[in-house]
């Protein structure tokens, strides 16, 4: 049996998902918010996947970081996927990468000392999934005016992050966004997405396709689906960062990765290739 442990406000991932359609998974595969999870007292061998690990609140953390512990001591085969606390949430995460020279760009909260980063930058949640809550932003003076329309509209400033860009765009204008997952032990390219804009959000988005032929795109794809480029360091930042399941999400620049986030709660891949 695999159980997958997710907040109420993320559940509708695997829950919602055609993936649970499968016949193979009829039986094996249970989705648990972390409240039914805490009260479950009857567990199957297999695996549980501590997911959606962003949302959790801090006393959640600690009664999942209990559950952790009491099945880790349970008898029989059950493996552990996401460490509560171990796992590096995403401002741990980017700030981890930065500082090892893995990521050439840097994030920071509001109450760090002002004006340590790299311009331009944008605003960003550390729990939520929205992507950016910004344009980017080249200056002091428009980097507090969208602080104050922000906290004017409800955020909290804890819950803001300060994130430096990363220009990843090739000669003609182009991003193109990596995705892969880590299961486990394992770590594989999955998919390519193509954009005229920095935050690339689908398979082809903005006026990529009269930059850039089909053709060349399915090549591109191909190629990243049939390579190896980029896992080494994927497998480094794996490991640096404590995922055993989850989607790292990345630009490519010089050969490169540039790591945007890792998604502890992932769309199943399934999805993705509906929306193609």
């Amino acid at each position: 049996m695999i159980y997958y442990l997710v907040t109420k406000q993320g559940d509708h991932t695997f829950r919602n998902s055609l993936i649970l359609d499968d016949a193979r998974l009829a039986g094996r595969f249970r989705v648990l918010t972390y409240d039914e999870a805490f009260g479950q007292q009857n567990w199957q061998g297999g695996a549980v996947i501590f997911s959606d690990l962003d949302r959790l609140a801090s006393g959640d953390v600690l009664q999942a970081t209990v559950l952790y512990r009491r099945l880790k001591r349970a008898h029989g085969p059950i493996r552990l996927l996401n460490h509560p606390t171990r796992t590096c949430r995403r401002f741990a995460l980017l700030r981890r990468l930065h500082d090892a020279g893995i990521n050439e760009h840097n994030v920071f909260r509001l109450d760090e000392s002002r004006g340590g980063w790299r311009y331009p930058v944008f605003l960003r949640s550390d729990m939520q999934h929205e992507g950016s809550y910004t344009s980017l932003l080249r200056d002091d003076a428009a980097l507090e005016a969208e602080i104050w329309r922000l906290t004017s509209l409800g955020l909290l400033p804890q819950d803001l992050l300060i994130v430096e860009f990363c220009d990843t765009a090739d000669r003609d204008g182009i991003y193109r966004k990596g995705t892969a997952y880590v299961v486990g032990d394992s770590v594989f390219q999955r998919f390519m997405f193509f954009g005229d804009h920095w935050e690339v959000k689908l398979p082809r988005s903005g006026t990529v396709a009269a930059k850039l032929s089909e053709r060349r795109m399915l090549d591109d794809e191909g190629a990243f689906l049939g390579g190896d480029l980029y896992l080494p360091v994927l497998r480094d930042v794996v490991e640096r960062t404590g995922f055993a399941f989850g989607r790292i999400d990345f630009g490519m620049k010089d050969g490169r990765p540039e790591i945007w986030e890792i998604n502890s709660n992932p769309d199943p891949a399934v999805m993705h290739y509906a929306k193609t």
